[in-house]
């Protein structure tokens, strides 16, 4: 990865948003990484992208068919929750209903 962490925020997103063309198994990877980029940044780092713009990309692996994929997703989003607005705006998407299934 990369050493900025916008740079490396901003890659990891837009490949966790493809959709198309895929394997699962890569596109775990790419969660993975978002989740040891959240891990390894200091708390409250900025990453280019406001927290609605990453819950945003992030539902699209709610959605994926591997179970892998999706357990991953759920632990990214675990991570990136470290405070009441961040949590909030997962409310406010309504990312909850798809997480509880």
């Amino acid at each position: 990865m990369k050493k900025d962490p916008k740079e490396n925020m901003k890659f990891v997103l837009k490949e966790i948003a493809t959709r198309a063309g895929m394997s699962a198994g890569k596109k775990m990877g790419y969660v993975n990484n978002f989740t040891k980029l959240i891990q390894t940044t200091a708390v409250g780092s900025d990453f280019g992208f406001s927290s609605e713009e990453i819950i945003i990309c992030l539902r699209v692996t709610i959605f994926n068919r591997s179970k892998e994929v999706r357990a991953a997703a759920v632990r990214a989003l675990r991570y990136l929750f470290t405070d009441e607005n961040s949590f909030s705006e997962m409310m406010k998407l309504r990312v909850d209903i798809f997480i509880v299934r």
